[in-house]
């Protein structure tokens, strides 16, 4: 006979919260019962258990009476458990439609940015770096980032390229410098 907590574990893992878990199975093992009787034998509070009721209802695990009070009746294992399926099997199905449809529709789109909002340039060399790094900082009016390995910042640091980076930011330009070490990448 299995325990109660290797059922509820395995409901956890189809979805349910650990209480809702919990209160699934009492229903199923006890029947159809209202909130205060089903929050009494669990020792615990009615408006969890209303809310957790609630909840089970929306996954169509839990049927509810349009009596009063309200009486509450798990659905047979079997027949919750197939409607929560079907319902992810057409979630699923959705969901690779809207994929589908967005990758065409991002075919469809420009996604060059324009030419005056970023520019890449890949350089060899701390002669070339150290210039081009130089210009640049210089030159930035609005928003500047670059990427640099972790054993270059003390190049930068050494020529003063580190120093006109500060400048830059007191003048009012946004900067963001991403730098790596080559075991990080």
């Amino acid at each position: 006979m299995a325990d109660d907590s290797e059922f509820i574990t395995k409901l956890i893992s189809f979805g349910l919260s650990e209480k809702e878990a919990q209160v699934y199975l009492h229903l199923l093992r006890y029947g159809a019962k209202p909130v205060a009787v089903v929050a009494r034998h669990m020792k615990t509070y009615r408006e969890d258990v209303y809310r957790t009721l609630r909840s089970l209802v929306g996954k169509n695990m839990v049927v509810e009476s349009t009596s009063s009070p309200t009486v509450y009746a798990a659905l047979p294992l079997e027949t919750a458990l197939d409607v929560t399926l079907t319902k992810h099997k057409l979630e699923r199905q959705q969901m690779e439609k809207s994929k589908r449809e967005l990758e065409e529709l991002f075919d469809t789109m420009d996604s060059s940015p324009p030419v005056e909002w970023c520019s890449y340039r890949v350089l060899s060399g701390p002669n070339k770096m150290q210039a081009f790094s130089i210009q640049n900082l210089l030159n930035a009016t609005y928003d500047i980032s670059s990427f640099l390995w972790g054993s270059v910042l003390g190049l930068f640091f050494v020529s003063g390229i580190l120093d006109i980076g500060a400048d830059m930011v007191r003048r009012g330009v946004r900067a963001r410098l991403l730098t790596a070490s080559r075991t990080q990448i």
